[in-house]
């Protein structure tokens, strides 16, 4: 499966939902949209609340392998769960601690 991902850096650099909504009709289907934005929050938003814990999250390979989905968890310090080799061998090659 091939991944293309576009990704809006700033509210100020967001493009309306229109253009949004053009650009699904021209997408081949089946197609995920993911908001690397609202991803980054989440994953600051729940850091805030785990840290000071002293909890460590791991985010289930099997959930999602988007290699840009994967390095945007790995900047945010999570950890990899894996359970197949396969996963092992992508969490290592998007840069995760082995």
């Amino acid at each position: 499966m091939s991944y293309s991902t576009t990704s809006v850096q700033s509210k100020s650099e967001a493009v309306s939902l229109q253009q949004h909504i053009a650009q699904f009709r021209e997408q081949r289907t089946p197609f995920f949209f993911y908001n690397l934005e609202v991803l980054r929050e989440t994953l600051k938003a729940m850091k805030a609340v785990t840290d000071p814990l002293g909890y460590h999250v791991h985010y289930a390979f099997k959930a999602n392998s988007n290699p840009r989905i994967l390095e945007v968890i790995r900047e945010h310090g999570l950890g990899a769960d894996c359970v197949s080799g396969n996963e092992v061998k992508r969490a290592v090659e998007t840069g995760f601690a082995s």
